[in-house]
């Protein structure tokens, strides 16, 4: 359970840049011996001796023969830290944190990444090493330095506060802390390993360190009555009855059921929702209460909340702006869950009336709930569609397109700029320039099924499989230039690209380079198997072609070739071209 390896890496990153004339102090219990170390790994071997072993968190400038030294003999640090404790068999105290987790959201939740996290057996130890050692010069430098250090944890103090939990206070300079790698014996017959959490993390200048408690500190109640005067108002009461307190917290019971369970409440409340694209302390204000309307919290409790929020994060309470509460973010949040209410009612109107459109008794019925449907859709999309039409019994290559009541069509596309939600989006704006609102996946997926449910089919002429093919071979090679039969620098950079080209009276086509193009351009979900099936079937053959290419080297690559003159219904016959005019010359095949 001991392990020297661990204490020694601690070691190393607490003090890497101590001076070689300052002491790392070790202290035990039961024993109470204190050492002396100008060496890290002679220290570290110190956790075989006993149990609890502690370290010093400054530095000593000189041995001394009784106890663990006192402030004057304190010659530097190399960090700040905190001691975080969280409820269980070694600490029966209610007011601090309930579990580990929320233990490591106080020390991830102030304004700099700790450089190390210690799992104490029964609380967590965190700290922020400095990028050089402030070694003292006199008095007044352990002076600052205690100010320094206390005022870090006051910082984490007021963070606790926010959350309804206490802090210790370790910010003293002669602070003991238990040594990784040692073993926490404090419940008897329960010894547990103190280990590292993490290690490596950033380090920080002291002004870096202050600038960060400073802004943490900046909305703190203080009784101070020097900065009294530029505290924010401690209570405000507007005319509606709501009360409007710097020290504000939201309900503990509430407010810790929604971090249990909601990960975007959660994560709101960290200010670590990556999926907002607004990132200002308003955009967090409106997605805590939201979450907090859906969860019926009164108006009063989202106002604590927000407050709470804004004092925990370093920002403006806006103590002096009670509009922004009552007037626009509580109104504009309860808005977005009644419109969230009124959709989800919709949708699930939609499926009904959807299934019964398709399902449900006689055709007289059918039309009746074809209508409903159509209003439905009307209503969550916010457009005034007419008709919903397919062009082309098949699904499959039929185009999509919308009547709007205006009389102007807005053209879709296939089945799949129907489905993707983003093309078909895009395809209304073009057609009208509408933003359409966004919904859910499930949401969406309803409202494709329920276009289905009231799709009209407009017949058009639809080509054979064999006609489609050759189609496709025809729009495929009509993106090259492909002429002359003998093989030219022009044939020949086709050849090496893959691309089509005519040689003598047949047509070479790559069947990789023809199923890219039907999928990716026309958008033609085509099995390879069925295409290459489909090309022997109109008579072209799989061959391998051998050039002599660019480099001088030969080339060999697999073609389906065939007549051109199957395709384009014309093909180069050397005797026909000798009686052909000039003009006749030079135009270009028509691919």
């Amino acid at each position: 359970m001991k392990n020297v390896k661990d204490a020694e890496q601690f070691l190393n990153a607490m003090f890497a840049g101590k001076p070689s004339d300052k002491y790392v102090v070790l202290w035990r219990l039961p024993s109470k011996r204190t050492t002396f170390h100008k060496s890290l790994l002679p220290a570290a071997k110190n956790v075989e001796e006993e149990s609890n072993v502690y370290f010093g968190c400054g530095l000593a400038n000189d041995k001394v023969k009784d106890g663990r030294g006192k402030l004057n003999n304190v010659g530097g640090i190399t960090a700040v830290w905190l001691d975080v404790d969280y409820q269980g068999d070694a600490h029966k105290k209610e007011n601090i944190p309930p579990d580990e987790s929320s233990a490591m959201e106080i020390i991830n939740g102030l304004e700099l990444e700790p450089t190390i996290v210690v799992h104490s057996g029964h609380g967590l130890q965190a700290y922020w090493i400095l990028s050089d050692p402030w070694i003292f010069q006199s008095d007044a430098d352990r002076k600052k330095a205690t100010a320094f250090t206390k005022n870090w944890n006051d910082a984490a103090k007021f963070r606790c506060s926010v959350r309804g939990w206490d802090l210790d206070a370790v910010f003293d300079l002669t602070r003991v802390m238990r040594l990784p790698g040692s073993v926490n014996a404090k419940i008897k017959d329960h010894e547990v390993p103190v280990r590292i959490l993490k290690i490596g993390g950033p380090t920080y200048t002291v002004d870096q360190i202050r600038d960060a408690a400073g802004k943490i500190l900046k909305d703190a109640p203080t009784d101070d009555p020097k900065t009294k005067k530029s505290s924010p108002p401690i209570d405000k009461v507007d005319k509606a009855g709501k009360h409007f307190s710097a020290g504000a917290n939201p309900p503990t019971e509430k407010f810790m059921i929604l971090c249990d369970n909601n990960k975007k409440f959660k994560d709101a409340w960290f200010r670590k929702r990556r999926d907002l694209q607004d990132q200002s302390p308003s955009a967090y204000d409106m997605s805590l209460a939201v979450i907090a309307c859906q969860a019926n919290w009164s108006d009063q409790e989202i106002i604590d909340l927000l407050i709470a929020s804004r004092r925990t994060h370093g920002n403006d309470l806006k103590l002096d702006r009670v509009d922004y509460y009552l007037d626009y973010t509580i109104p504009k949040a309860r808005a977005a869950v009644k419109d969230d209410i009124e959709r989800a009612s919709t949708i699930e109107d939609l499926e009904t009336s959807s299934e019964l459109a398709m399902n449900g008794g006689t055709e007289e019925e059918k039309e009746e709930h074809r209508e409903d449907t159509l209003s439905g859709i009307r209503k969550i999309l916010k457009l005034p569609i007419k008709k919903w039409i397919q062009r082309g019994r098949e699904p499959r290559t039929a185009q999509f397109c919308m009547i709007l009541d205006d009389g102007r069509e807005l053209l879709i596309g296939k089945a799949e700029s129907m489905l993707q939600q983003s093309k078909f989006q895009a395809a209304i704006y073009v057609g009208c320039q509408k933003v359409l609102p966004t919904l859910k996946t499930k949401d969406w997926k309803s409202v494709c099924q329920s276009l289905a449910a009231i799709v009209q089919i407009e017949e058009i002429e639809e080509l054979d499989r064999d006609q489609q093919v050759r189609e496709w071979i025809r729009m495929y090679c009509s993106s090259y230039s492909v002429e002359g039969e003998s093989f030219d620098e022009e044939l020949k950079e086709a050849f090496e690209h893959g691309q089509p080209f005519i040689e003598g009276d047949q047509l070479h086509v790559s069947a990789r380079g023809l199923l890219k193009y039907t999928k990716v351009t026309l958008l033609e979900n085509i099995v390879p198997a069925d295409l290459y099936s489909q090309l022997s079937m109109i008579g072209f053959r799989r061959k391998t072609v051998s050039k002599v290419v660019s480099t001088g080297k030969p080339t060999s690559r697999s073609y389906y070739v065939g007549l051109t003159k199957s395709i384009f219904g014309k093909t180069k016959d050397p005797e026909v071209e000798e009686t052909e005019t000039l003009e006749d010359e030079e135009r270009e095949f028509p691919i």
